[in-house]
């Protein structure tokens, strides 16, 4: 299992056997304090083990908590911290601790295992059982080299991750394999298995303050303990800067920060080739390079590299990733890019990226459910209030007011008249097995999922909580390059308190995303905050496609000795969409549903499924 995990922290790695249990640790050194890493871990009693992954952000809290001195503090590595917290507070342990961590516990003379992962899932960690055997791994990869475990993969988690529908907590893509989820923890007895949830957004109490300001304050002090805490590295540090609201947030907010420790910040823009045309779509911009600029000249301390698309192609990060972060990749059009900024963070020295990826779900929020809840609650002068001043701003039509208000009350068959979106709705987004698809249902449960999925502020914020689980991801980066991606719009911190505002904090005066446009005024260009056009991310994805063609072309043609991907994928389509590669209409939206998004994301399972089949048959092979 060692050998295996070997990719995810070359820097040191040892194990111990104690009767019936084994357990391990690899490190990667990124944390300055990783140097005193001793693992694993024995406790004071002398009793057991410990083995941790862990990047602990509370530490000066704890070390208050748990008396120790500042100086013994400062030459404790995070998993030291881990183990004496779980001296103090035994299983409730994982209550005191804020930041990404997965970590195991070993009591001999109670033959009890205990495992426990965070809150929103920034450090993965999987297991399984084979008869009597219970096995744990930080990615699957450790758990597949196990004799006796079934490699078999899952039907049905397999068509819901294709046609982008959420996921039941806990199951993988593997039948036998399962994750500990966000925010729990497990206890393994000769008695059995138990998991159990030692953290919930559900239960955060609304916050009430007495005015705006303070809200504002209040915000502004917990973003910038969640990005000051990731600011802990052994080299550089880099953001990854878009023209958005999030990643501009961050890299402002460090660059801030580090300032005043007399520390540089590299800022790293995707940017389109030079001479590509990019769709004329409205109110969207295909080069992010000028509008990221407008934040670095705010900031001296920042040195803003421009990174080119076209440096990698798609199938070779396609075949990186599957080697590294054992599930497909989401997005492979921006997969290339993302690769190109981490590999040149790390040719600089840099050792932590911060990013702004899970923004939409905390610090920008957009709260346009809001007015949904005013509706329902009766709260008429609310909602003409802000429905009007949406309108006056250019953020949203009656028609799109309506579909948030109204809509959702009328009968599906209603629905489906008055909204094309819910009527016409198809499954052309994504490249699913037609017999796939009927069989699990997906058209209609995509329908409900990715129209009235959630229908108050609340619960769907609770959603953004699930998709912050980018455990896998981050550790794919380490194990490529040796860079950890941290994300402060993902602090455990921030979620609870974007959770607890009253909905009306989201949606002020006409604008959606209210929170962050007032708390990052003077800290963020005025133009950034209310600029009405988005970037695109990828603007040149077409490109990025049509010159790997041959080789796409070549993959599907092993595809289809793959019988997982023949049942999976639509491969005739696939391979159709190939051989009539578009030059027309490239910002229309069934060629981005189709040839952006079905056909991209159809490769990134591919590759998955082709090395996870056991009846793949290779050239040569029967």
């Amino acid at each position: 299992m060692l050998r295996a995990l070997e990719i995810y922290g070359a820097d040191r790695s040892a194990f111990v056997e104690d009767g019936p249990f084994s357990m391990g640790s690899h490190l990667l050194r990124l944390l300055p304090e990783d140097r005193w890493d001793h693992q694993p871990l024995r406790p004071e009693s002398g009793k057991g083990w410990l083995v941790a992954d862990a990047r602990i952000d509370n530490r000066e809290t704890l070390a208050r908590e748990l008396d120790i001195p500042a100086g013994a503090a400062a030459e404790l590595a995070d998993s030291d911290f881990v183990l004496k917290a779980w001296e103090r507070w035994g299983e409730d342990s994982v209550k005191h601790l804020i930041g990404a961590f997965a970590f195991a516990v070993w009591q001999p003379e109670l033959k009890r295992l205990f495992i426990a992962r965070d809150a929103v899932g920034e450090r993965p960690l999987y297991f399984c059982q084979a008869g009597g055997l219970f096995a744990f791994a930080s990615m699957p990869t450790g758990l597949l080299t196990l004799p006796g475990v079934d490699m078999s993969l899952d039907e049905e988690m397999l068509a819901l991750y294709v046609a982008l529908l959420p996921q039941p907590p806990g199951r993988t893509l593997f039948k036998h394999i399962q994750k500990v989820a966000q925010g729990h923890s497990m206890t393994i007895t000769p008695d059995g298995v138990s998991q159990r949830p030692y953290w919930r957004i559900g239960d955060t109490r609304e916050l009430r303050l007495r005015n705006d300001a303070e809200y504002l304050d209040a915000f502004r002090e917990c973003f910038d303990e969640a990005v000051r805490c990731r600011l802990r590295t052994t080299g550089g540090i880099g953001t990854e800067l878009s023209g958005g609201l999030d990643s501009s947030s961050v890299t402002a907010t460090a660059a801030m920060l580090l300032k005043s420790e007399g520390r540089g910040l590299t800022a790293f823009t995707h940017v389109p080739r030079p001479g590509v045309a990019l769709p004329n779509i409205p109110n969207r911009y295909g080069d992010e390079g000028p509008y990221a600029a407008l934040v670095t000249a705010q900031y001296p301390n920042i040195d803003h590299v421009l990174v080119p698309n076209g440096g990698i192609r798609i199938m070779e990060s396609l075949a990186k990733h599957a080697g590294t972060d054992d599930q497909p990749t989401f997005n492979p059009t921006n997969s290339v890019w993302m690769d190109a900024i981490v590999e040149q963070a790390r040719d600089r020295g840099i050792t932590t990226v911060l990013t702004g990826r899970a923004g939409n779900g905390t610090i920008s929020y957009d709260g346009f459910l809001a007015l949904s809840e005013f509706f329902r609650a009766g709260r008429w002068l609310k909602l003409a209030k802000e429905s009007l001043a949406l309108r006056r701003t250019g953020w949203a039509s009656l028609r799109k007011i309506g579909g948030v208000t109204i809509l959702p009350l009328l009968p599906l068959a209603l629905q489906k008249r008055l909204a094309p979106r819910v009527g016409d709705f198809s499954l052309d987004y994504c490249a699913v097995n037609p017999e796939l698809a009927s069989k699990y249902g997906l058209t209609e449960r995509a329908r409900f999922n990715l129209n009235f999925g959630t229908q108050d502020v609340k619960s769907d914020l609770a959603t953004y909580v699930v998709s912050a689980d980018g455990g896998a991801v981050f550790a794919g980066v380490k194990a490529g390059w040796h860079v950890e991606l941290r994300d402060p719009t993902a602090d455990q911190r921030v979620f609870e308190f974007v959770h607890s505002l009253p909905v009306d904090q989201f949606l002020r005066d006409g604008y959606m995303r209210s929170v962050v446009r007032r708390g990052m005024k003077g800290r963020v260009p005025e133009e950034t905050l209310y600029r009405y056009a988005r970037g695109m991310q990828t603007a040149d994805w077409h490109r990025t496609i049509a010159e790997s063609l041959p080789e796409i072309q070549a993959e599907l043609q092993l595809l289809e000795r793959s019988p997982w991907a023949c049942r999976i994928l639509d491969l005739p389509r696939l391979k159709r969409m190939a051989a009539e590669w578009p030059t027309e209409g490239l910002d229309s939206q069934a060629v981005l549903d189709s040839y952006h998004y079905a056909f991209s994301r159809g490769l990134g399972m591919g590759v998955f499924l082709r090395r996870h089949d056991p009846d793949f048959k290779a050239e040569g092979k029967r």
